[in-house]
């Protein structure tokens, strides 16, 4: 069954926990929410007998008597469905309220696919997922999607040089129509590193920076356990900081912005006269075994991801400077680069960011994108009306 019931902040945080750290017994509960093991025993067992948690195994403890009993989210509670729309690509996961996957799929289409074509491939993509964990549609909460352009807080699809036939889409509206489910539409960006956030690398991180680098360059900010969105829903456009305002002309309008100069095209146009023909897999193999030409155009890149991370340093003081993308394969020879030229960039107070690579790879967006449906509808069922918080900041 899906998420029918009310619940109070009791049950929210209890979920929370579970969604978290898995099978907990009751006092562990008691202990990691502070509430009183009466409270937690009653609220458990009104979730047992909606069945949204389950009882498990017993484990002995070291206090006296009978071995506790662990409790655990029952997956047929609600499932939640992840879609990323990629520049060639619909990719598609599945997972249950324990953060379980229960299915992936994806459909590879032309460069430019239309809106139409889009959706109807997630629609394919979502029966096939559902199919594969054996479910039904009853079973699924709503859709977290993902776009790799600028989307409004309505979910409209911005004016972008990546996907211009879907510049000015109410994506948003005609994808809750086609699935008669409520869906949640964001930057692909911002889901990935929500993905990252409850199953990867930002796990327990509550201030960071996600930069994806990309064909485009995009970005995240995390703010005390949460994802900045701005008035508009523009926040994060990390790769339209402009480094040079007589640098070369971005796809923006803008010139000199970080994406101009850490993009894989523009990164891969410097290398076309050393390397003719050459793309993604032929670069990282040509910086793995040191080629001169390939390692000079890469350490210039880690010093403008360097400089543009050093302003939001200097800015927003995070913990963790955290990279993905295909350019997170570089590893850390990259990120030993990347690291002195931030610290160069930063005053003394913020410097010292931790800078890591992203560990959910191309399923990050995707999964963020789980991870956004369960926030954001399984917490309006839960009978919240108040913005989601993580499960980190618990």
């Amino acid at each position: 069954m899906a998420f029918g019931f009310r619940s109070s902040d009791v049950e929210h945080t209890l979920v929370v926990l579970l969604q978290r750290l898995g099978p907990l017994s009751r006092a562990e509960l008691a202990r990691e929410a502070g509430f009183s093991r009466s409270t937690v025993s009653t609220t458990i067992n009104g979730m047992i007998d909606r069945g949204l948690v389950v009882e498990g195994a017993h484990i002995r403890t070291e206090v006296r008597g009978r071995p506790a009993q662990l409790v655990s989210l029952a997956p047929s509670a609600g499932t939640a469905v992840g879609i990323d729309f990629g520049f060639r690509h619909v990719r598609g996961a599945i997972a249950d309220l324990s953060h379980k996957v229960l299915g992936t799929a994806e459909v590879e289409l032309d460069i430019d696919y239309s809106p139409d074509a889009g959706i109807e491939a997630a629609a394919a993509i979502v029966e096939d997922i559902v199919e594969q964990a054996g479910l039904s549609r009853t079973n699924l909460l709503g859709i977290g999607v993902g776009i790799p352009c600028p989307t409004d807080l309505s979910g409209t699809t911005t004016r972008s040089a990546m996907i211009p036939t879907w510049s000015g889409i109410r994506i948003q509206e005609r994808l809750a129509a086609r699935f008669a489910l409520p869906v949640h539409v964001e930057n692909e960006s911002r889901l990935a590193a929500w993905g990252e956030v409850v199953w990867g690398a930002a796990r327990g991180v509550r201030n960071f920076v996600y930069l994806k680098l990309h064909s485009g360059v995009g970005g995240a900010v995390f703010v005390n356990g949460q994802c900045v969105s701005g008035c508009r829903g523009g926040a994060g456009e990390i790769g339209h900081v402009s480094l040079d305002t007589r640098g070369p002309i971005c796809r923006c309008g803008n010139r000199g912005c970080l994406e101009v100069y850490a993009g894989i095209p523009a990164v891969l146009q410097q290398l076309t006269q050393v390397h003719p023909g050459i793309n993604l897999p032929k670069l990282l193999s040509l910086y793995r075994v040191e080629d001169p030409s390939v390692c000079r155009v890469i350490s210039e890149v880690a010093q403008k991801v360097g400089q543009a991370a050093g302003m939001l340093c200097n800015t927003l003081n995070p913990e963790l400077l955290l990279i993905g993308g295909s350019f997170s394969a570089l590893g850390e020879p990259f990120l030993a680069q990347v690291r002195p030229a931030l610290d160069n960039v930063s005053i003394d107070l913020n410097r010292g960011t931790r800078v890591e690579i992203g560990t959910l790879g191309r399923n990050a967006s995707v999964m963020g994108a789980v991870a956004r449906a369960f926030q954001l509808f399984g917490n309006s069922s839960l009978g919240r009306s108040t913005q989601p918080t993580p499960a980190f900041a618990r």
